[in-house]
């Protein structure tokens, strides 16, 4: 006898984890090859070759992602390395000012990304050292860029930026703190499930028919060998017996009805 499967003991946190990552990535390469070709063939048009070029490396990464991914699963370097492309790629854009200087809108789906592929820690890490490299191209100190923002849309844009940082990490977090208390609540079930199951195996049942002497009330065995009811209980069972003598034997042996005590 075993206990059906329940369901929060056989469901794997880690395998539900890079399921939910896999399909996230699906959903970008399908929402995002569409709009970076429409993107590209824009600039194409217009004849901006920095922009045409940045939009089809984001077109690259896209598909190779979405395909490392199909055909290896969540590897964390393969992630590592898709994220680190698509931020160079997109400080480039900003330092050359693509888009007029819109293509900063689109980073702040980045501290998106970090969190929700890496964790809280190493998400954070990843947005403060983008952080850093966006006040590097912003401020241009060296002027090396080719396009120069302003102090107010920098400022305005630092302040966006880590708002959405702060977020994001108190969302991650409490997913991390869920998900922990599950897989602590998953182990608490295992561990009962198997103690039940172990107890189970140890417990020994009667059943069917039991062929029985109608004189005697010797019971045979699967071999032929006939045992007194007592050997017999307690060889297939958890029970014992403790003999005694009923007050009817009792008149019926010694003609009185004296007390006899038990006797094991």
């Amino acid at each position: 006898m075993r206990f059906a499967a329940l369901s929060p003991t056989t469901v794997d946190n880690s395998a539900m984890d890079e399921n939910r990552k896999r399909n996230f990535v699906y959903l970008l390469f399908a929402v995002g090859i569409p709009v970076i070709v429409i993107l590209g063939l824009a600039d194409w048009l217009e004849g901006d070759l920095a922009e045409t070029v940045m939009n089809a490396v984001l077109l690259l990464t896209l598909i190779i992602s979405a395909f490392t991914v199909h055909r290896f699963g969540m590897r964390h370097l393969f992630i590592q390395v898709g994220l680190l492309v698509i931020t160079v790629t997109l400080l480039y854009g900003a330092a050359i000012g693509a888009g007029d200087g819109s293509i900063l809108y689109w980073t702040f789906a980045l501290p998106l990304f970090y969190f929700f592929f890496l964790g809280p820690f190493q998400g954070m890490v990843w947005s403060i050292s983008f952080a850093i490299g966006a006040v590097c191209v912003l401020l241009d100190p060296l002027a090396m860029t080719g396009y120069v923002y302003t102090g107010e849309y920098t400022t305005r844009f630092l302040f966006s930026f880590l708002f959405i940082v702060i977020v994001s990490f108190g969302l991650e977090s409490s997913r991390a703190q869920v998900v922990n208390a599950l897989d602590e609540r998953n182990a608490t079930l295992r561990m009962e499930k198997e103690r039940l199951e172990t107890a189970l195996t140890q417990i020994k049942t009667l059943s069917g028919l039991l062929p029985i002497c109608a004189n005697c009330k010797k019971i045979r065995d699967d071999g032929g060998y006939w045992h007194d009811v007592a050997v017999y209980v307690r060889d297939h069972t958890e029970a014992d017996f403790s003999h005694s003598i009923c007050p009817d034997c009792v008149v019926e042996l010694y003609g009185t009805a004296t007390t006899i005590q038990p006797q094991s």
